[in-house]
């Protein structure tokens, strides 16, 4: 019996189409929950910037005010494992004029000295900034807001951003009409911890000469804990 080539051809190809999988119409969502509350940790970064004719008296003058506001800051309830230096340095300051020679000329020395500070009672933030700026602090850097234990609202950031990819796939089923079938992949996304309105004061201690009789007028507002999951569901038509 003979086969024509056309005939093999054609067996082949079916035999092929037969024995290839076939893959499954899948929908793919990503939902986002969004969990607020108050925060109960400050992080502020506070400095002295002070500056003399040579490196030892500047170094003198920043040493006695630093030692100053770590021990005031130590009496209003921040322990030793929460104050940490972030930098510090000794740099020569220069004259815009050239000297005979053509090079700068050093007019004196600038000593810098930051400290971190992790404030677990914000009750005491506005009077710890108050009383640093009092004892020689200059330079206040930054001051970030967060939860010091945010696993348990990530949790509940988690279970919204599951029902709310649910709830969107499920709308998109229904309007464009097929049915979810079997959860095939989950991807979580990052969790994140911000604040609502980042607290920033970018003008330092001129802040605090505002309200040289009271307390620095700081809000810590809210956190936001976010959290994003991706869904992928087989959909069936």
């Amino acid at each position: 019996m003979k086969f024509s080539p056309k005939l093999i051809i054609a067996s082949a190809l079916l035999s092929l189409t037969l024995i290839a999988p076939s893959f499954a119409e899948t929908i793919s969502i990503q939902g986002t929950g969004i969990v607020t509350s108050a925060p109960d940790i400050a992080y502020i970064n506070l400095g002295v910037n002070s500056s003399a004719q040579t490196a030892r008296v500047a170094l003198d003058k920043n040493n006695k005010a630093m030692n100053n506001i770590i021990n005031a800051i130590k009496k209003i309830q921040v322990e030793t494992k929460d104050i940490q230096t972030s930098n510090f340095s000794i740099n020569p300051r220069y004259n815009r004029i050239q000297n005979q020679e053509g090079l700068p000329e050093i007019i004196g020395y600038e000593v810098f000295n930051n400290l971190g500070i992790t404030i677990r009672n914000l009750d005491n933030l506005g009077p710890i900034l108050d009383k640093v700026v009092t004892l020689g602090s200059n330079r206040i850097n930054n001051i970030q807001f967060a939860i010091a234990k945010p696993g348990p609202l990530e949790d509940q950031a988690r279970a919204l951003a599951a029902k709310d990819a649910k709830r969107r796939a499920e709308i998109y089923a229904a309007t464009l009409g097929f049915n979810l079938s079997k959860i095939v992949e989950i991807t979580e996304g990052r969790a994140r911890n911000q604040p609502l309105m980042q607290a920033k004061m970018e003008r330092g201690a001129m802040m605090m000469d505002a309200a040289p009789s009271g307390n620095a007028p700081i809000e810590a507002g809210q956190q936001a804990i976010t959290s994003t999951v991706t869904v992928v569901w087989n959909i069936e038509q």
